[in-house]
């Protein structure tokens, strides 16, 4: 990889380090599900004009995601994020889409899962249960909860989006913002309050992290990512996809003010540990799918 495509990355990973944290100031104003579906509106308007027909044969996979990750996954996984007071380890819970993807390849797609991988689904899964017994970390076990399911939901999308083929990610980001927008919105009036307050008082720090997830975490993030997917081997990609989380912890300790215990170091490191295990010893045996989407 060049110097300049090195630089790109690593701007990518800071990019979606601190897109836990710009998510967090919107969720603390915006009730979450209504923010998330501010977020899909935003990125519609700004990918509409990339928005092309889509084949037949790939409009019922499309679908599946536009409900996994645009709809479900944003709405428990921002949810756990207001619940939370620790970015940290809520930027730690979300890496166990990884070992949760490696589970439903292996029952839905029949992939093999080796020795190596399962010790790898262990260790993350056995970290995250750590942190989640750390009264300091976790003071909100229903928090927990809510971001383990938009772990899930998210893998379930991997799975459903390794079926897509050639459509282009702004023109997918186009299509699921299309779909989810409204999904959004009617789980939020059957859920949630307030949401006009929320828009007539929002100063401008919530405003200022509804776009930067938007444009900085997806628009810009993704298409760097989706421009080295395409030049690169998924090798040389996979350890990338790992920073994130790490420096979100230095970021919310040091920045933040989100409490270190040694539950959380030890916790964070087998988890990330894990995840490692299992999305390296996939890219050296090709099966990782490393498909760009507005998670972040």
């Amino acid at each position: 990889m060049s110097g300049r495509d090195t630089l790109l990355m690593l701007m990518v990973t800071v990019l979606w380090a601190y897109n836990f944290f710009a998510s967090k100031i919107g969720v603390d104003h915006f009730p979450p599900i209504f923010f998330s579906a501010l977020r899909f509106a935003l990125l519609l308007a700004l990918m509409l004009p990339f928005i092309r027909p889509v084949p037949k044969s790939q409009r019922m996979a499309l679908a599946g995601v536009a409900l996994f990750m645009g709809v479900l996954h944003f709405a428990l996984m921002f949810t756990g994020l207001q619940l939370a007071s620790s970015v940290s380890a809520v930027a730690i819970a979300t890496q166990t889409q990884v070992p949760f993807a490696a589970l439903l390849a292996m029952l839905f797609l029949k992939e093999r899962v080796g020795w190596r991988r399962w010790l790898g689904i262990a260790i993350a899964f056995a970290g995250v249960t750590l942190i989640g017994f750390d009264p300091q970390v976790i003071d909100n076990k229903l928090a927990l909860l809510f971001v383990l399911g938009g772990a899930l939901t998210f893998a379930i999308n991997q799975v459903i989006a390794s079926t897509i083929r050639d459509i282009d990610i702004f023109n997918m980001q186009a299509w699921i913002g299309l779909a989810a927008t409204p999904g959004l919105l009617a789980l939020s009036l059957v859920f949630e309050q307030g949401q006009l307050d929320s828009v007539r008082s929002a100063g401008w720090q919530p405003w200022a992290g509804l776009a930067y997830s938007t444009i900085a975490a997806s628009i810009i993030g993704h298409g760097i990512m989706y421009s080295m997917v395409r030049r690169y081997p998924v090798s040389l990609i996979a350890p990338y996809l790992l920073l994130p989380p790490v420096l979100a912890v230095f970021i919310g300790v040091l920045q933040w003010g989100d409490p270190f215990t040694w539950k959380l170091a030890v916790g964070g490191a087998m988890t990330l540990s894990g995840v490692g295990i299992i999305t390296l010893r996939a890219a050296r045996l090709g099966r990782l799918k490393v498909k760009p989407d507005p998670q972040s």
